[in-house]
């Protein structure tokens, strides 16, 4: 009886066990559902109708607006301001006041840009008589594809036949390029054939309808006609292979003197590759000869300043960039007068420069220089644009000297009055019996000559030959001696020797030359001969304004240059401003499997619109009217195919009856459905506004997102 009992208690217990572990299992996946639930955001369930629409195609990017063309206006540091007449911000005309200058510091500069010329003078000299052997050196390794020049060869014939005097290939690629219509895109690959070769290459652009081809060159020759086809063997156009990455070697005069490379080696970055002799004149020469016409240049603008104590624009526009606080302000700037005070000879202290001035009159011209008669006597003038005042007394002109303004040291600048406006005066221009006002500093250092043509004497009886007191014959051969009736006698020293003499150079470093001798390659250093400026200003042209968008390899093809933009100003959120693209970029940039390409926009320029600000362009590249359409987000991938669900399981909650799809053309929120659905039809899909990533290690990832796309 006790056995049957207990064997009943089992049975019972047994029972009680398995339908615990069955309710278990049955449980399980509902709480696995619910945890699942509970650590992520669960899709809502959207739905919809198919409508028709006009779709645009757009092209979308953003950057930062710039200014091209910007006038900086710059100062010799010396040179100080006492006032800014314009603001930040402010529109100025061309000619307009901008600024008010100390005269004082203007002189400093005068006198270091002369001490300048006179460095560069001797410099040009100097180089003017050097070897003129140079030396070519290749900018970067590569492979040498053509040489086209031979010792002894005259180098502009040369570059006439053949354009370069050799060629390197810097990558060790080639290239073909196609004008085709074709929807390859970048990295696909082709086959480029011609006679009996065949190789793979790969697109490496297709913009604008010209398709460009590269292959990895194995000594294949330049100008080869080759025939490009698809994988598929449908031929695509026929072209010449070129260079696809060249350096030309190219030189402009002389004659070749030896060639160090072969067709078919390499050559390592700085290898000297051809050596030039009888170049004439070296780069180096024509660079000081271009340097010195800048600063005789800037010796007139400086001489200008002097006379008005003012800076003007040169150029309509903003003016940006103004320091309140410049150190070229005096009031922000110590030590000014003990800096000028060596070019002061005002006996009462005062620090505006008194120049000193003489007055002669040319006796004679000749290639050596003017002989001259001089006043002793220093004239003070105020304003050198009123040299109404100034007494010439011929009778007082009793000093006679020569003075050479074609000197080796620097060509003296001479000028005139014309219509209240300073102009140059050509040295050959200068006539016997002008009378000229010599300029220079209390240290004796000419500045400049003045012709004084209202001022000019008139010749008298006693000096018909035009020779003035000293009674030459007036020759154009250079000056001479002559009778002087009593005056005192003509001699050669330099005119004023006393007073006007030529300061020595300043010692500005030594110019490094090649062993030939060359001074045109990048060992010599223009800037021993610099001044140091500072930028007061910049004035932007108000015309224009631009932006730069990065465009994807897959859509710039859809852009060309005079497509119109709509660009928004993040400062002016409400605005629309109407641009255009000026200028695609055919060079792209990798950045992560793709290449982007740079799209520049000009927008007209509206007031307060500033370089710097933030931007988006978008660019309408096509327009689709009446199509099917259906939100994005609606689309999904099943398999390799893309579809939409047109039905839900309210009961089980998942999306039923996938229709596949094909699309068509997106403005990024709605698509063009070209076959699958039809108007009216009813469509659902899952929108998930966060999305939840484990990653190994256990930490989690948000991701914030409006839509998805899946093609």
């Amino acid at each position: 009886m006790d056995k049957t009992k207990n064997k009943n208690i089992k049975r019972v217990i047994a029972l009680i066990l398995v339908v615990l572990l069955i309710s278990v299992a049955t449980a399980i996946p509902f709480l696995l559902k619910s945890n699942t639930e509970a650590d992520g955001s669960a899709a809502s369930i959207l739905s919809g109708t198919v409508n028709v629409e006009t779709i645009n195609s757009e092209v979308i990017g953003g950057g930062t607006l710039y200014s091209e063309n910007e006038t900086v206006i710059s100062v010799p540091t010396s040179v100080k301001l006492t006032e800014f007449l314009v603001n930040n911000g402010d529109y100025v005309n061309e000619g307009d006041a901008v600024a008010k200058v100390d005269r004082v510091t203007v002189m400093l500069a005068i006198s270091e840009v002369q001490s300048t010329l006179n460095d560069l003078s001797k410099e040009i000299k100097t180089e003017s008589s050097a070897s003129t052997t140079e030396k070519i050196t290749a900018e970067a390794g590569g492979n040498v594809k053509a040489v086209y020049a031979s010792a002894g060869d005259n180098v502009q014939d040369v570059m006439l036949a053949y354009g370069s005097l050799a060629v390197l290939s810097l990558d060790g690629n080639m290239a073909v390029k196609l004008v085709v219509d074709s929807d390859l895109k970048a990295g696909d690959e082709v086959y480029v054939a011609w006679e009996t070769q065949k190789v793979t290459g790969k697109v490496d652009s297709n913009l604008l309808g010209e398709l460009v081809i590269k292959i990895e060159d194995d000594d294949y020759p330049i100008d080869q006609e080759v025939t490009v086809s698809t994988i598929d063997d449908v031929v695509l156009g026929a072209g010449s292979l070129y260079i696809y990455n060249p350096w030309n070697i190219v030189a402009y005069d002389g004659v070749v003197d030896e060639v160090k490379i072969k067709e078919g080696t390499s050559v390592s970055a700085g290898k000297t590759v051809i050596t030039i002799k009888e170049t004439g004149t070296s780069a180096y020469y024509k660079q000081l000869i271009n340097q010195r016409h800048k600063y005789e240049d800037l010796m007139f603008d400086l001489f200008k300043m002097y006379q008005t104590e003012t800076i003007y624009a040169s150029t309509d526009g903003m003016v940006t960039g103004i320091d309140e606080k410049s150190v070229q302000l005096l009031s922000y700037t110590s030590g000014i007068k003990s800096e000028i005070v060596m070019l002061s000879n005002a006996p009462n202290g005062n620090d505006e420069i008194s120049y000193v001035n003489r007055i002669a009159k040319v006796t004679a011209k000749g290639q050596n220089g003017w002989g001259l008669i001089v006043d002793p006597t220093d004239v003070e003038i105020t304003d050198y644009k009123n040299l109404s005042a100034v007494v010439v007394d011929q009778n007082n002109m009793n000093e006679i000297s020569t003075f050479n303004p074609y000197s080796s040291e620097y060509p003296t600048p001479v000028y005139e009055l014309k219509d209240g406006e300073w102009a140059t005066v050509e040295l050959d221009k200068i006539s016997i019996g002008d009378v000229l006002l010599f300029a220079g500093d209390s240290e004796g250092n000419v500045i400049w000559i003045v012709r004084m043509e209202s001022a000019k004497p008139q010749v008298t009886p006693n000096d018909q030959n035009g020779s003035g007191n000293t009674g030459n014959t007036g020759n154009n051969d250079g000056p001479s001696q002559g009778n002087n009736n009593g005056k005192p006698t003509y001699n050669s020293s330099d005119f004023l020797k006393d007073k006007y003499r030529v300061p020595s150079s300043s010692s500005r470093g030594n110019t490094t030359t090649s062993n030939s001798g060359s001074t045109s390659n990048a060992e010599v250093t223009l800037d021993l001969y610099s001044l140091d400026v500072a930028d007061i200003m910049t004035i932007t042209p108000q015309e224009e304004i631009y932006l730069d968008i990065s465009v994807n390899e897959l859509d710039v093809n859809k852009l060309k240059v005079g497509m119109k933009a709509e660009v928004k100003i993040n400062a002016y959120s409400t605005e629309k401003f109407l641009g255009m693209i000026s200028d695609i970029s055919n060079q792209g940039t990798n950045n992560g499997g793709y290449s982007f390409y740079t799209v520049k926009l000009t927008v007209a320029k509206e007031e307060n619109m500033l370089a710097g600000m933030n931007a988006t362009a978008t660019i309408v590249v096509s327009t689709e009217s009446e199509v099917l359409s259906i939100p994005v987000e609606a689309l999904a991938e099943k398999g390799h195919t893309t579809v939409v669900y047109t039905g839900y399981d309210e009961a089980n909650k998942e999306l039923i009856n996938p229709v596949v799809v094909t699309v068509g053309v997106s403005d990024g929120n709605l698509v063009e459905i070209k076959d699958g659905l039809t108007a009216g039809q009813k469509y659902y899909y899952e929108y998930y506004d966060t999305l939840v990533t484990n990653n190994q290690s256990g930490s989690s990832f948000n991701f914030s997102f409006n839509r998805r796309i899946f093609f």
